[in-house]
């Protein structure tokens, strides 16, 4: 079972290691010990006032932070919901950082026919599928 870097650090810094110690043994610059290290304090401090009872924006204005914030670091940052593969319709920036290339390139490409797009709205977007953005990506790397 592999540790994460944090618990690592953690563990490290209960063992009575310097943040200097640590990020010779982990790789990393004291900075970035630093704040690992006060990020876990942080959120304990704000997992107790929370416990305790406080609001998201009393917590907030204890440790400097907007509620939004605190909410996030009590309960992890939210996850974005990944939707079916196969509905999911694709914007030119999101092909175009799928492809590695410029949005214009995508939009070239689109209207040559070598990407297949489809036209949604009265304006006309762009909206492309991700089945064929993988097709065509295995096409192109001679898989398909």
């Amino acid at each position: 079972m592999s540790v994460s870097r944090r618990e690592h650090v953690i563990s490290l810094r209960e063992a009575g290691l310097t943040c200097a110690q640590i990020g010779l043994v982990c790789g990393i610059g004291k900075p970035r010990v630093r704040q690992i290290l006060k990020s876990k304090s942080r959120r304990d401090e704000a997992v107790r006032l929370r416990e305790a009872g406080l609001t998201y924006a009393e917590i907030g204005r204890r440790l400097g932070i907007t509620k939004e914030r605190a909410r996030q670091i009590i309960k992890g940052d939210p996850q974005r919901s990944v939707p079916d593969r196969a509905k999911v319709m694709l914007r030119i920036s999101d092909v175009a950082r799928l492809l590695g290339m410029h949005p214009n390139t995508v939009r070239r490409w689109s209207d040559r026919g070598i990407l297949k797009q489809y036209r949604l709205g009265s304006r006309g977007d762009r909206r492309f599928k991700r089945e064929d953005v993988d097709a065509f990506l295995r096409e192109r790397s001679g898989t398909g």
